[in-house]
């Protein structure tokens, strides 16, 4: 975690071969007294493949992109497969709204259950 500019910037990133990158961007809002969501972005890469999804968010405007990329070998950097604009829904969130493990970690299996 480390704030620039007044934004507050969590990183945190889970997995090995399959790995998922997320970084959360709050700010304090005086007017509301919370530290709002303003933005998110979610790298999900395979690091066997070298394959990975971006998928940037800002909150506050509703502007979403998602890249896919390739790691070129040659190039020893990942190359741009595609890159898609859209608009996503606006919602105020607000810090603690936030559940990271719904940004897709590796989660532990559910513990069994005995019937009676």
């Amino acid at each position: 975690m480390k704030v620039d500019k007044g934004i507050i910037l969590v990183d945190q990133l889970s997995g090995s071969r399959e790995s998922t990158h997320t970084r959360l961007r709050f700010r304090y809002e005086p007017k509301d007294k919370r530290v709002l969501r303003i933005g998110e972005d979610v790298t999900k890469a395979d690091g066997a493949t070298g394959e990975s999804t971006l998928v940037s968010t800002n909150l506050l405007t509703g502007q979403r992109v998602t890249e896919k990329r390739q790691y070129d070998e040659k190039k020893k950097k990942d190359a741009l497969l595609s890159s898609k604009k859209e608009k996503v829904p606006v919602s105020r969130r607000y810090l603690e709204d936030v559940d990271i493990s719904t940004y897709g970690g590796p989660r532990a299996p559910a513990a069994p259950t005995k019937s009676i």
